[in-house]
């Protein structure tokens, strides 16, 4: 199979890469080695030598894959401390001597501080539970990063960093102290350089908060300021790599294209949900009594990816790192070269726009009254290609006019496509409601942004 096909038959394939496609897992087996193999984890959250076994883990399991380097999008240090640091450059020497592979092969050192390296001791009143003034001064990474980060990995720091892999560029940013809304030191860094990235050639950038309005359809907490999504438009060729919102990889907007490419990489010390929800979606405010379930296995999911580079795509493999590196889902496959490849991972021109997922025929929405609260239950639905559900908007009506429209986003961190087929529970606080007669409506909006047929039900509070 040549170039073209290849890209004729993934284009075709992009969306089954959602749904498990037999298809596209035989092309993808069948046109030989990638150029680049790149472990990719994010908020390792390490406090010492007793926190380390997951990341030693995983790090093994990139050794075994033969990785060409690994990536950790910030927050390895949880509380800022440089013995934190210093446990995980002992982790990483400890599988990759020397910062080699078992083969004896270079593996390159792809890490950047996030907040929690460089404000961590602010947190949690870390900093006023030590008497010792003096001594813990010494062991904040902030006060001197350059020197923690020359002690512990042997190279020079830098806030803005490049380097290259095989051919491949890597930009790295670090996050700076009192700044944590946006990395502005890339905006001279890239016009300075902007002939280093042109072309087709993918490169890839490193930050800690993810640009905004990228991967998660914005709705992931901790965005920067919009600097790296108005720098990185200007090349269509690179790929953002970020962490911080813990967003776990069984969700399906984790990947995002546009202007350029945008991915998550989630925690590989526990997986949250937090989402900005001003109409209160999720019920993560918990807003008397208003909430979707809880979110399942947020403590007990360590996530992480492996991205593999070839001539004509990018593949990203979703890893759950506590269970011996199981899928979490498909495979995000990524055209190249991705300025003239259709950008299937888009929320307005995804390749199924088509298509919005659907209730079953005969499916119904059901309220039970709880007292203070209304618990309102739906099936799951699913498109007629497939189309998994990203959320519910659920809206409440008076005589056709509407009072509020919440949107409700639901995660299993162990597997999305367990999560995309379970019925629906929301508790939603009878304040919401208008007194006396209404209708609830619950309409399934797939990734591309599409809204399926509503279920309705009458109300009365």
């Amino acid at each position: 199979m040549n170039r073209r096909e290849f890209l004729q038959r993934s284009t075709a394939l992009a969306g089954a890469a959602y749904l498990g496609s037999p298809a596209l897992a035989e092309t993808i087996a069948t046109l030989g080695e990638p150029n680049l193999v790149i472990g990719i984890v994010s908020d390792i959250h390490l406090r010492g030598a007793d926190t380390a076994a997951t990341f030693i883990h995983t790090l093994e399991y990139f050794r075994s894959l033969k990785v060409d380097g690994v990536i950790i999008a910030g927050d390895m240090a949880d509380t800022g401390m440089r013995y934190q640091l210093e446990t995980v450059a002992e982790a990483w020497h400890s599988v990759f001597p020397g910062d080699k592979g078992a083969d004896g092969r270079k593996v390159e050192k792809l890490f950047i501080y996030g907040n929690h390296d460089m404000e961590g001791c602010n947190n949690w009143g870390f900093a006023r539970r030590h008497e010792h003034k003096a001594s813990f001064e010494r062991e904040v990474i902030a006060n001197d990063p350059a020197k923690a980060w020359e002690d512990y990995f042997g190279e020079p720091y830098s806030p803005v960093w490049t380097k290259s892999v095989k051919g491949y560029r890597f930009v790295g940013a670090h996050w700076v102290p009192g700044h944590k809304e946006g990395i502005a030191a890339i905006e001279p860094f890239f016009g300075e350089h902007a002939a280093d990235f042109a072309g087709d050639r993918p490169f890839f950038y490193i930050q800690h908060q993810h640009p905004k309005d990228t991967c998660h359809l914005g709705h992931a907490w901790g965005e920067d300021d919009g600097t790296a999504t108005r720098v990185l438009s200007r090349f269509p060729n690179a790929v953002a790599v970020s962490g911080h919102s813990h967003t776990p990889l069984t969700d399906e907007s984790g990947i995002w294209q546009g202007a350029f490419t945008s991915v998550g990489a989630a925690s590989l010390r526990f997986c949250a949900g937090d989402f900005k929800c001003p109409t209160g979606a999720n019920g993560y405010e918990n807003i008397k009594g208003s909430l979707m379930p809880k979110y399942e296995g947020v403590w007990e999911a360590r996530h992480g990816m492996v991205m593999s580079v070839f001539d004509d795509r990018i593949v990203f493999e979703r890893r759950d790192f506590l269970r011996n590196a199981e899928p979490l889902g498909d495979d995000w496959v990524v055209p190249l070269p991705v300025a003239s490849s259709q950008k299937p991972f888009a929320p307005a021109n995804n390749l199924r726009a088509s298509a919005a997922p659907e209730f079953a025929e005969g499916a119904t929405l059901s309220v039970r009254d709880r007292g203070e609260t209304i618990a309102c239950a739906f099936p799951a639905a699913t498109g007629v290609d497939g189309v998994r559900t990203f959320d519910w908007e659920l809206t409440c009506e008076v005589d056709g006019v509407v009072r509020f429209t919440r949107h409700l986003v639901d995660y299993n961190c162990r597997n999305s496509i367990q999560r995309a087929l379970r019925p629906v529970e929301v508790i939603l606080a009878k304040s919401f409601f208008p007194v006396g007669a209404s209708t609830l409506l619950v309409r399934p909006r797939g990734f591309n942004g599409r809204l399926g047929k509503a279920l309705k039900t009458e109300i009365r509070t």
